[in-house]
């Protein structure tokens, strides 16, 4: 499988192993690994190791300084993760925006209770972090009005 990369990568064949809870059958054949997290014990079931891919947004569940410092970690975007990601963030939003929480709760009372509903421009939400996810959320609760 060939990898390239706008950081100069050039073109390389590599062995992938994708690693999902449970151990790969050959880890010591891997040259390029895919996980959300991985194994604590990297170096020594990998020592072929040349890339490590996050199968996750980001990389922030990755603890850098337990991975060899020469390792490159690749975070993969991926258009379906992003949508859902805005999706999740809209519908949060929203519900708090409807105090959704609240009519659940006189749901469960067996109560009907309407309340005053501010429009979105009134409300303040903050996304922490401007990076690929932050930013289409933010497009998205931005066209919404808040």
């Amino acid at each position: 499988m060939a990898a390239s990369g706008s950081a100069g990568w050039q073109r390389m064949r590599l062995t992938f192993i994708c690693i999902s809870g449970l151990r790969p059958a050959i880890p010591e054949q891997a040259e390029a690994l895919v996980a959300w997290q991985p194994p604590a014990d990297i170096t020594a079931l990998f020592p072929r190791l040349k890339l490590l891919f996050s199968v996750g947004a980001g990389a922030d569940q990755f603890d850098l300084g337990a991975l060899p410092p020469e390792l490159p970690v690749i975070r993969m975007i991926e258009p379906g993760l992003t949508q859902g990601m805005v999706e999740y963030v809209t519908f949060a939003v929203l519900g708090l925006h409807r105090d959704m929480p609240r009519y659940f709760h006189q749901q469960r009372q067996q109560q009907w209770l309407a309340h005053a509903a501010l429009p979105a421009a009134q409300r303040r939400v903050g996304v922490m972090g401007l990076g690929e996810l932050g930013q289409a959320a933010l497009q998205q609760l931005v066209a919404l009005g808040f």
